[in-house]
């Protein structure tokens, strides 16, 4: 317990620093939509949207459902933090069931349509484990650490995404994994 509240409070510091250099940045005067349809970010505005949504299909008799929503607030017309979820399995019987929470910071680094961006988080995460599984008498609390990189397009107020993500979590296994990243958000 002790070493997954460090990890949250490491993340926290990790992300205070640009907390407080965005806050510092002036806010620019709005620009006319009506002439582009490139939106650039604002500081001061909310993002909410779906970082990742699968269907998985196994063995052609079980479907395995997992979404992960997020919400934002740009802290600089550059920098975001986001609070975002995973939920998986959540409409399958007797599978496994996954559950995270976690904080990030995303860069964004140009002011074009297409905008590469680098993001850090941190957060924790519950298995529960099926009955079938040999370790299924107790379920998995874990901290996990995540970094990715992607691509954004902005069109109007609506973004849409690709990129890389690497994970590395604490649970029985200590895993390393790299997932893609397709999500979607409406900033407002």
């Amino acid at each position: 317990m002790i070493k997954q509240s460090l990890l949250i409070v490491l993340g926290l510091l990790l992300t205070l620093p640009f907390a407080l250099i965005g806050q510092n940045e002036t806010k620019e005067a709005p620009k006319s939509e009506s002439n582009t349809f490139i939106y650039r970010p604002k500081k001061g505005e909310f993002h909410i949207g779906i970082q990742d949504i699968r269907v998985n299909f196994y063995e052609g008799e079980k479907t395995y459902i997992n979404i992960s929503p997020r919400i934002g607030y740009m802290i600089s017309n550059k920098d975001m933090v986001f609070a975002d979820a995973f939920f998986s399995n959540l409409f399958v019987s007797n599978s496994y069931k996954n559950f995270e929470f976690g904080l990030n910071y995303r860069r964004y680094f140009r002011e074009f349509t297409f905008q590469p961006f680098a993001q850090l988080g941190i957060g924790h995460g519950h298995i529960e484990y099926p009955s079938y599984d040999f370790i299924a008498d107790r379920d998995d609390d874990y901290i996990y650490v995540n970094i990715g990189v992607g691509v954004s397009y902005r069109y109007k107020r609506w973004s849409f995404e690709t990129g890389l993500e690497i994970l590395l979590n604490d649970t029985n296994i200590r895993n390393v994994s790299i997932k893609p990243m397709l999500g979607a958000s409406f900033s407002f």
